[in-house]
């Protein structure tokens, strides 16, 4: 039998620091806006294709008291209700595919180009109306 090379895709979490992997620090009610056409992650990343504000480190309460934190990016100016897309993940809520990728020498078989730093790769997905 042909011998098979593989590679693992395995990259170990460790607490947040400021300055890795996208990381920025905790700011509960910082809104930043991304205009259309810009590259938030830079010039070899997807231009965004519509204006789109975030909100960082919105907390909400969950039904047992615990606290919990998320980023929310919705359309600027909304005002109707809008299907939602909660996604959560063991690797952070700013932790961009970009940071994930390079992790496989192959990069997933994603190219830089195809993502604009804003999507997240490994989470779980629960479609919600807002």
């Amino acid at each position: 039998m042909p011998s098979v090379t593989s590679q693992a895709a395995v990259k170990r979490l460790t607490r947040p620091e400021v300055g890795h992997n996208g990381y920025t620090g905790f700011h509960p009610g910082k809104i930043d806006v991304f205009k259309a056409g810009s590259k938030p992650f830079g010039n070899d990343t997807k231009a965004l294709t519509s204006d789109i504000q975030l909100e960082h480190d919105v907390q909400v309460i969950a039904r047992d008291g615990a606290r919990l934190y998320m980023d929310v990016y919705r359309p600027v100016e909304w005002q109707e209700k809008i299907p939602a897309i909660l996604s959560w993940s063991p690797y952070g809520k700013k932790y961009s595919a970009l940071d994930m990728l390079p992790m496989t020498i192959w990069h997933s078989c994603v190219k830089r180009s195809d993502l604009s730093g804003l999507e997240k790769f490994e989470g779980s997905v629960k479609p919600s109306i807002r």
